[in-house]
């Protein structure tokens, strides 16, 4: 039987903070070291700007695997 990929769906930091209780800083420090899922930037960049004014957007399916890892961690240490 065939595994069913993962539905694809965006959400935003807020959210993303709500699901793993952590502060943004936490959660930006955590991808910075590659311990927490990278987000994607959506929107259109301006060229002829050096601000990137693109949202950060993370994959619905990799936050909620995060999470699972994390209780599968602390499943194994009892």
């Amino acid at each position: 039987m065939e595994e069913t990929p993962p539905r694809k769906k965006f959400i935003r930091l807020r959210e993303v903070k709500e699901r793993v209780a952590l502060s943004q800083s936490r959660i930006y420090d955590l991808v910075s070291h590659g311990y927490f899922p990278r987000p994607v930037k959506l929107g259109v960049r301006q060229k002829e700007s050096k601000i990137d004014s693109r949202t950060n957007y993370w994959l619905e399916h990799e936050v909620d695997h995060y999470v699972d890892e994390r209780i599968a961690e602390r499943n194994s240490a009892s």
